[in-house]
């Protein structure tokens, strides 16, 4: 179950990224209530471009968990 969280959690931080690295300049704005600054966009996307790499990192190491554990109970359970 726990690897199932960690999955989800991957996926959120993955979805999240993309999405604050794609929002138009108007929307980060909107979002944040902050003036217009033609450089925050290029922050924007630098701060969508780490969370990327964090949310595929986490989906991808609870993959191997998921499948290792069921490699460990495939061997317990194979009748020799």
């Amino acid at each position: 179950m726990k690897i199932k969280m960690l999955y989800l959690i991957g996926s959120l931080i993955l979805f999240s990224g993309l999405l604050w690295m794609m929002l138009p300049h108007v929307a980060h704005v909107t979002v944040l209530n902050e003036e217009e600054d033609p450089t925050d966009h290029f922050y924007h996307i630098i701060q969508g471009v780490v969370l990327v790499p964090i949310g595929l990192g986490l989906m991808i190491y609870s993959n191997k968990k998921e499948k290792k554990k069921i490699l460990d109970k495939n061997k317990k359970t194979k009748i020799i």
